[in-house]
């Protein structure tokens, strides 16, 4: 992970690289591999999110970002979500009772709109849940597929599509250690190694530990990323990858900053209402079986079979606050606790041939997924339990030990899927893309409380059509016409209601321009769409216990990515969007009453979003970073009223690299120390969850 750190090698180096920078000297390796420590990966590589054909994301009629672990590595981003956030169009909707995963995307958030994959695999949502993966040490590159993917992955995808891709065993041998701390009693330890073990068999190992006080009370958080991995190859076309991911998350149990008299006082923000007793643990393993087959030079087969375990506990308090100004005091109401447990095996196999069609060239990959979930879920709310707690955090307060009122369910779903796209190359300035995917889902729910059983049965097809066209060397135009579905809920926790509605339908209009020029040290995108999502729950005006499933949501907007290297050390990367994002055909039930919202924007939607990062190197040992994240404002309530303000958030950051194999990074997060709401939460009130303020971290990796 540390092969030529001295940033001398990029500092001027080519914005794109090429496989055959691979191979030859042995300076030639050292600047394919720092080049990408300093930028995302080029648009002439191929990626593997926005495509199954193996195409460059310059050939692709889609808006696909790839970020290099390098480059990650080097911004101090050491989770998903931090990581992502960084590219265009894509801002956090993070919660505990999400998982701290939730993104939003094109005018859509939350992991039932914005899917997220690892190593090409959709993770299954449950209960509006994904907790893994989360570290990003271990992590090779992340791409993003911005706008419907369910063409591609199925059900849930018709914001977009985030793909997590690990580091694979290496050939020579290789490896780091990194120890750091920082501001709140902050610090990691790190280690990956890999190399050969013995002929045609390489090995990988990869661990991350992170734990922090953090700036609440009671604050403290933990977690551990390990992956071990090994490559087989018994013969020249035949390659085998055995991994196992194991993941687990002590995350801080934070409930919010409750506003009082609609203000949220930033003398308050270091202050955790949370109860004492509370907790939070997540734990997920992930093993993984990869076959390539190169049956011939255009022929190459594929098969993934995988296995993932995940149980969740959270045992808090459903953040539920009433101010009393007589005694300066909070109530607390809304205890619970949940318990979860999920197990998924799949297997997917595809088939890719490079052939000719009436003498034009022509892709083609086809295959299908089969999988079976089983998941199970145990609520207990404590009713009519009331907690005090000062202004100051103090008395803590302890969880309740009231009468528990159980829900309990358990389901189990089959998912079978069979895909295929193609690739036609018309002219040599001239390919047309599409793509086809048809599903089949069934679920099984069993009430355990109500002794009640439901089933239901979806059979979505989604597709897509797209064309590029290469205006000059370098510039391609694009567009395309896609769809997706989503669920109303999530299809192992569907209630016995939901089971009963169709999925939501959506449908994408797109078309944009990319570019690579100026010698490879300039890439640029530009992208237009339309989003329009229908089939949408509503209650029922004649009777507002019922829903009818007549809503729809929209959103068109813009999006650009420009990543340069200037000369003279200098190399930027800006990215930014704009949209408007619109309920057509919606509704709420408030004080009884069924309230049409038709024109006011979605909940958690910003309709601006930017991101900057640039990168100087003064010489061979030293570099300054400097890095600025833009939100606009959001809405938490569905009638637009309550406002979380836009904010702007500075990093930076130096690496002082005293050798080849060693680096020593300093980053500040939130330089100037801004009170902001990176999200919200909503139970009647509304709470704050209230931005880390300036923060410190000094590490030190050593390659050997």
């Amino acid at each position: 992970m540390l092969a030529g750190l001295a940033p001398s090698a990029w500092a001027d180096a080519p914005a794109s690289t090429t496989a055959a920078s691979t191979t030859g000297a042995a300076n030639l390796q050292e600047v394919r591999v720092t080049a990408q420590k300093v930028r995302n990966i080029s648009l002439k590589e191929p990626d593997s999110t926005g495509s199954r054909l193996g195409i460059s994301v310059l050939d692709t009629p889609a808006s696909i970002q790839v970020v290099s672990g390098d480059a990650i590595q080097l911004r101090g981003d050491v989770t998903v979500n931090d990581a992502v956030t960084r590219t265009a169009g894509f801002t956090t909707q993070a919660t505990l009772g999400n998982g701290l995963g939730a993104l939003g995307a094109r005018g859509f958030v939350g992991e039932g709109s914005v899917m997220v994959l690892y190593d090409g695999i959709q993770m299954p949502v449950a209960a509006n849940t994904v907790t893994f993966p989360f570290d990003t040490w271990a992590i090779d590159r992340i791409e993003t597929l911005a706008g419907p993917a369910s063409v591609l992955y199925g059900t849930g995808a018709v914001g977009g599509a985030i793909n997590v891709i690990p580091l694979e065993p290496t050939e020579d041998s290789q490896g780091s250690v990194r120890l750091g701390g920082g501001s709140y009693d902050s610090y990691q330890g790190a280690l990956d190694a890999s190399g050969p073990l013995a002929p045609g068999i390489d090995y990988r190992f990869d661990f991350d530990h992170l734990g922090s006080s953090g700036f609440l009370q009671n604050g403290q958080s933990s977690s551990n990323a390990f992956r071990g991995a090994l490559g087989f190859e018994p013969t020249e076309n035949l390659h085998l990858t055995l991994s196992e991911d194991y993941d687990d998350q002590w995350p801080t149990v934070y409930s919010g900053l409750p506003l009082i008299n609609g203000v949220a006082l930033s003398g308050l923000r270091d202050v955790n209402y949370t109860t004492y007793g509370s907790d939070v643990l997540w734990q997920d393993n992930w093993t993984q079986l990869k076959t390539v087959w190169t049956a011939a030079e255009n022929l190459t087969f594929q098969d993934t079979l995988y296995y993932q375990e995940a149980h969740r506990l959270w045992r808090g308090q459903n953040v539920d606050f009433t101010y009393l100004p007589a005694t300066d005091e909070f109530s607390e109401t809304g205890f619970y606790q949940v318990v979860q447990h999920l197990h998924q095996l799949g297997d997917r196999a595809q088939i890719a041939w490079k052939h000719s069609v009436l003498g034009l060239d022509n892709d083609v990959a086809a295959g299908g997924d089969v999988n079976h979930i089983y998941f199970d879920r145990n609520y207990w709310s404590v009713a009519n339990a009331t907690e005090f707690v000062g202004i100051d955090g103090t008395p803590q307060g302890t969880f309740p030990s009231g009468t528990l009122a159980p829900q309990h369910y358990r389901a189990l779903a089959d998912l079978y899927d069979l895909f295929a796209e193609d690739r036609l190359e018309l002219t040599r300035a001239l390919s047309l893309v599409a793509g086809l995917r048809l599903d089949h889902e069934h679920a099984d729910r069993e009430d355990l409380i109500a002794d009640v059983e439901s089933t239901a049965t979806f059979n979505p097809l989604s597709w897509r059509i797209g064309a590029v066209y290469q205006l000059l060397p370098g510039l391609n135009a694009y567009a395309q016409y896609s769809t997706a579905t989503d669920s109303v809920g999530n299809l192992v926790s569907l209630s016995t209601v939901q089971q009963s509605f169709a999925l939501s339908v959506g449908k994408q209009v797109e078309a944009g321009l990319k570019q690579v020029a100026w010698n490879d040290r300039l890439e640029w995108t530009f992208a237009a769409y339309r989003i329009i999502k229908n089939n949408l729950l509503t209650p029922d005006p004649a009777n507002v216990n019922l829903s009818l499933q007549v809503g729809q949501q929209s959103s068109r907007g813009l999006e650009a990515s420009v990543i340069a290297n200037l000369g003279g050390g200098w190399h930027v990367e800006v990215n930014g969007t704009t949209l408007q994002a619109r309920y057509d055909q919606f509704s709420e039930t408030l004080s009884g009453a069924v309230v049409s919202l038709d024109g006011y924007r979605p909940v958690g939607v910003p309709e601006q979003a930017a991101n900057l990062w640039l990168i100087w190197t003064l010489n061979p040992r030293w570099e300054l970073q400097a890095g600025l994240r833009y939100v606009g404002d959001r809405f938490a309530d569905g009638e637009d009223t309550h406002v979380l303000p836009s904010y702007a958030v500075a990093d930076a950051g130096v690496r002082w690299s005293p050798g080849t194999n060693t680096a020593i990074d300093a980053h500040v997060t939130n330089a100037f120390n801004k009170f902001y709401a990176d999200n919200d939460l909503t139970n009647g009130d509304y709470e704050w969850i209230v931005g880390a303020p300036r923060e410190f971290m000094l590490t030190v990796t050593q390659g050997f």
